[in-house]
């Protein structure tokens, strides 16, 4: 908040480096062959999302991101699309709570995007609760 309204801040976060924190996380990360820098915009990205889905299944067809979340949001008889979207919410949580303690947001974070705005609220909060909520706030560390 800047003079009591709320104040965003342009950065390019999403390339800063990813680090993994559980072993799903770790294995999406050491699947490229090549080993360079890996940033979360890599994973929390419409391309990052697809990613994501062949990274679990190899075998299946490639398919978009929005086809991934609509197969995951209509429990399409495709449990690779709503383990990727969970991943994917999971990522992202832990992204958004690395941020809030960098720009120590202490009242609210927003978040909007294209991959976003179509995810089910239920596996946004899911992951949020259980990723973004246990980074501690700066007096708690």
């Amino acid at each position: 908040m800047k003079d009591d309204f709320p104040y965003v801040i342009a950065s390019e976060g999403g390339h800063t480096t990813y680090a993994p924190e559980q072993k799903s996380h770790l294995k999406f990360l050491l699947r490229q062959d090549d080993f360079r820098k890996r940033s979360f915009e890599q994973a929390l990205s419409g391309p990052g999302l697809e990613n994501i889905y062949t990274h679990l299944h190899p075998t299946y067809k490639k398919i978009d991101a929005e086809e991934i979340i609509r197969r995951s949001n209509e429990n399409d008889n495709d449990p690779i699309a709503l383990e990727a979207v969970d991943l994917f919410c999971e990522m992202l949580a832990i992204f958004c709570g690395n941020m809030a303690l960098v720009f120590n947001c202490d009242k609210a974070v927003y978040l909007w995007g294209s991959v976003i705005k179509d995810i089910k609220s239920n596996q946004l909060t899911n992951a949020f609760k259980d990723h973004f909520s246990e980074r501690k706030h700066k007096d708690k560390l």
